[in-house]
């Protein structure tokens, strides 16, 4: 929590639940799921994945479910929330101190989305 929003995160599931922006005095519901898809690297069954262009083979699977262990560090700058699923399944979210939210979702060992 900061000045500008407070997040609530589900005690059943670990994920993240409610986001209360107190400027506008709103709170937001929050449903999260995550999922993946396996890429076609096989020349022979179609184009393949690659730098530019997914191709997914199948439809998407759901990933991390269970109950997340949730660790909460606060800093100076920033409290960040991390939501660990298992060895391969971890969100973190951060929360700048009198900043606007900054959520960044890592999906280990994969690349970042900030939202801003």
């Amino acid at each position: 929590e900061n000045s500008k929003v407070r997040l609530e995160f589900d005690g059943a599931t670990g994920l993240l639940k409610t986001w209360l922006d107190k400027a506008a005095n709103k709170t937001h519901q929050v449903s999260q799921q995550f999922m993946e898809y396996t890429a076609n690297g096989d020349k022979r069954t179609g184009a393949v994945s690659g730098s530019y262009i997914f191709r997914p083979v199948g439809a998407a699977t759901s990933v991390a479910g269970g109950k997340a262990t949730i660790t909460v560090v606060r800093g100076a700058v920033m409290t960040e929330v991390r939501q660990d699923f298992d060895d391969s399944h971890r969100q973190v979210v951060r929360i700048v101190h009198d900043s606007a939210f900054h959520g960044d979702t890592r999906m280990t060992p994969h690349a970042a989305l900030l939202l801003e």
